[in-house]
């Protein structure tokens, strides 16, 4: 998971959102609220294996890598701020996340859906007043956004900068289209 490197840029592989989305569905939330199409697609990307990004990391010099899951994005990105040394810092890109928001997930979150884990994953929160910051437009849909626990989520990496646009279009053309960037390492000022 770690260590982090100043200089690294922050990979997200593909969309986050599945926690809420099965929170609404299972609430029973009416279909204005929690349209099918969404846990359809959720479930599409879900069976998507990220197996052979490994590889494709390792070879744009992937330094640290972690599946964002129970803890959601937030929780993870802290363990792996915590496996490097302490005057690193995190920038994560607030207009990035938003668009690697699963369909419907931040309305859900925006309607006061939320999965039965982001209150104790609410805790990671606390990093954004430290060692991570958030740039750019938030909002509270956001937040609960970075907490939301994962199923199959994504794979979170950090390579060096320079090699983030070969990474890219690599991952792209692996059937990874919405791989993108949503952070920079750099050190605390």
């Amino acid at each position: 998971k770690g260590p982090l490197h100043s200089g690294d840029v922050l990979v997200l592989v593909k969309p986050i959102g599945t926690g809420v989305l099965f929170a609404a569905s299972m609430a029973a939330a009416p279909s204005q609220h929690c349209k099918p199409a969404w846990i359809d697609q959720t479930l599409a990307q879900m069976q998507q294996s990220q197996a052979p990004l490994v590889e494709l990391l390792r070879a744009h010099n992937c330094r640290a890598c972690t599946d964002i899951t129970g803890f959601g994005l937030l929780g993870h990105l802290g363990e792996m701020v915590g496996a490097s040394p302490a005057s690193i810092q995190v920038s994560l890109d607030a207009l990035a996340l938003q668009g690697l928001a699963m369909a419907g997930s931040l309305d859900l979150l925006d309607l006061g859906y939320a999965s039965s884990l982001a209150p104790s994953n609410a805790r990671s929160l606390a990093l954004l007043e430290g060692p991570i910051q958030l740039q750019g437009p938030s909002s509270a849909a956001l937040h609960g956004l970075l907490i939301d626990p994962q199923t199959c989520g994504p794979l979170l990496a950090a390579l060096p900068a320079n090699k983030a646009p070969s990474a890219l279009a690599a991952l792209h053309a692996a059937g990874f289209a919405q791989a993108a960037v949503v952070g920079r390492v750099g050190e605390v000022s």
